[in-house]
């Protein structure tokens, strides 16, 4: 159809875009029309305002409760700091890892590169630290309940500063909601897939609300065709940048929750309302393949047996097991040199039919310690498994073995070849699940403030 004025001031939240290196940031397109309703900076009667003044920040918050619900929170402290502090602040030093974690992050993140999902161990650390620093706009800390907004040099706009501040006030809100919050989740997040998945419960309501009271601070009503193609478009983008990283275990991990998280979320609020918003925080969603098919469509992991792991090759010792989820399924489907939306958004459908992986990965006992790993992921269909062993096929190196079995597929890699030539399973273990390792950071995004803005 064609785009209504209603999409067109849609297409001005902040909605992150690509840019020429590939990355989210927060650009918004704003129209001559925009910038006239956005006023004085010190006028806070209509349109976006400007948030230095608290008068603002008290309107913003307002806002906020509005489209949220729930209990009422007083603004809390502010503190804007520059890339510079920043950088001090979040500096490699700062985040020295122990000798311990130092070898954690070098196997996991060689298991990582069997999978193509990462280049380099390195992108688990200084990566991963220089993608914040570099990025971020704002975060909150649950701790202080400090906002923290960045200073790069480069004015926003009243309506991306107006965003940025209701986003962060939302997430100032989800903390002190003990019935529709944080607290909520606290210890459920055993698993990867389970810390990205609550990820998205508090980043998508963000998204949500920051939303709804920019669209609300212009005076316009958006429908609900305009949220759903606005977050497609979102979505779009998202999958580009995955597929154009080196290292897209990173992006899937910092980006997705975005979108994603906000899409489901949205059909929520426009469902529900505010309490349809709230009634999502529990049970909390735990699987990021639920996220990827949308409002009402939650599906629980199918366990993965001890029968179904092969053993440990010749020699190896297993050391840690985990569950990846879909969100980190889908770049694993896509080529190195395929780009296309057609094909991206097939490998996004795909990896939807997820309902359950376990990998284990597994270290040799020479000096160089070779890593070895046993991947399974159970799909929906025998159809689905089909397509997902043929993508996997398509797009990891000819040294990996694919399996298709059944509803299963099983991928095998190993550093050293040959490890997964004598390959054999565990007997008379039937019916017995997969046991998943202590939690432990699988990357320095697990040390850096997880509610931010991009």
């Amino acid at each position: 159809m064609q785009p209504t004025r209603k999409l067109s001031v849609l297409a001005r939240l902040p909605r992150p875009s690509r840019s020429a290196r590939g990355v989210f940031i927060a650009l918004h397109l704003l129209s001559v029309l925009g910038l006239l309703l956005a006023g004085c900076a010190d006028d806070v009667a209509q349109g976006p305002c400007d948030t230095r003044f608290r008068a603002c920040q008290e309107r913003i918050a307002r806002e906020v409760l509005a489209a949220r619900g729930g209990p009422v929170a007083d603004l809390p402290v502010i503190e804007v700091i520059t890339e510079a502090e920043l950088r001090e602040r979040f500096s490699e030093e700062m985040m020295a890892l122990t000798p311990e974690e130092e070898l954690s992050f070098a196997w996991w993140g060689r298991a990582l590169v069997l999978l193509r999902l990462v280049e380099s161990p390195a992108a688990l650390t200084a990566g991963t630290l220089e993608d914040f620093v570099t990025h971020v706009a704002g975060y909150y800390d649950r701790e202080t309940r400090v906002i923290t907004l960045i200073d790069r040099g480069v004015p926003r706009s009243l309506e991306d500063a107006s965003n940025l501040f209701a986003h962060e006030f939302a997430h100032h809100v989800q903390n002190v909601d003990e019935s529709a919050g944080f607290a909520l989740h606290d210890g459920l997040d055993d698993t990867l897939d389970g810390v990205d998945a609550l990820s998205h419960h508090g980043e998508g309501e963000a998204v949500v609300i920051s939303g709804l009271v920019t669209v609300a601070l212009r005076g316009d009503t958006p429908e609900a065709q305009d949220w759903e193609q606005y977050f497609a478009g979102w979505l779009v983008g998202a999958r580009a940048e995955v597929a154009d990283s080196a290292d897209p275990y990173v992006v899937v991990r910092s980006r997705m929750k975005y979108p994603v998280g906000g899409a489901y979320l949205m059909d929520a609020w426009l469902a529900g309302g505010a309490d349809g918003l709230r009634e999502q925080w529990t049970p909390g969603v735990r699987e990021t393949a639920s996220w990827m098919r949308g409002y009402g469509e939650r599906a629980s992991a199918e366990p993965i047996d001890h029968c179904e792991i092969p053993r440990a090759p010749l020699g190896y010792a297993a050391w840690t097991d985990e569950r990846l989820g879909g969100e980190l399924l889908f770049p694993m489907l896509v080529p190195p040199e395929e780009r296309g939306e057609v094909y991206l958004a097939a490998s996004w459908a795909s990896a939807m039919g997820w309902r359950g992986d376990h990998l284990r990965v597994f270290v040799g006992p020479t000096e160089d310690a070779p890593i070895a790993l046993a991947y399974r992921v159970r799909t929906a269909s025998l159809d689905a498994a089909r397509d997902i062993a043929a993508r996997l096929t398509a797009a990891q190196d000819e040294q990996v073995i694919v399996m298709h079995l059944d509803t299963d597929v099983l991928l095998l890699a190993s550093e050293e070849p040959g490890a997964w030539d004598a390959l054999s399973f565990p007997l008379d273990c039937a019916g017995v699940p997969m046991g998943l390792s202590p939690a432990r950071m699988r990357s320095l995004a697990d040390r850096l403030p997880p509610l931010t803005a991009w």
